[in-house]
């Protein structure tokens, strides 16, 4: 309750003050891609800046994120629900975000999820980006910094990690 409480304090008093700034001067706000900040990770502070973007009149679109299952926390799944019923533009890069989408009778449009690809035909895929036909297509991110399961890694060893991965596909010559 206490980002959406407090909200006028937040922006004057503490760390909030420069994001509430920042979204105060922007002309639009683009929240784009994002995970289940708003579902499983219950992120708090990405909710609060969409909330905070919307409530000073801001146009602002989230582009590509999945979210969903909404939390039980009832604050957390009320604001969740208002952000995404008001924001003016929302596209859903996954099928299971789509259906959470459509139950909540959200206006949204599908949007490329760039890992897992719903497509069919990967043939054309391929051609189209002139690809061999057979390719790996990896998507390393910092797990460290917003997964909940990996905050206990060290950046290095996530570096580690994705490191040995390529090397065990350069080994196996695909």
């Amino acid at each position: 309750a206490l980002p959406f409480k407090i909200s006028r304090f937040l922006t004057k008093f503490t760390v909030y003050k420069h994001e509430a700034k920042l979204i105060e001067s922007s002309d639009e706000i683009l929240s784009a891609p994002g995970g289940v900040n708003i579902g499983p990770y219950k992120d708090w502070t990405y909710l609060w800046r969409l909330y905070y973007a919307l409530n000073v009149g801001k146009k602002t679109a989230i582009y590509s994120i999945s979210f969903g299952p909404l939390p039980s926390n009832k604050l957390f799944k009320k604001r969740s629900t208002w952000v995404l019923k008001n924001v003016n533009f929302l596209s859903l890069r996954d099928k299971k975000s789509q259906t959470f989408a459509v139950d909540l009778g959200l206006n949204h449009i599908p949007s490329i999820d760039t890992t897992f690809l719903d497509q069919n035909d990967y043939k054309s895929l391929t051609k189209a980006l002139n690809l061999p036909d057979k390719y790996i297509v990896i998507t390393p991110n910092e797990l460290d910094r917003w997964h909940h399961q990996y905050k206990n890694f060290s950046h290095e060893k996530i570096k580690d990690v994705y490191i040995n991965i390529i090397n065990s596909f350069i080994e196996m010559q695909i």
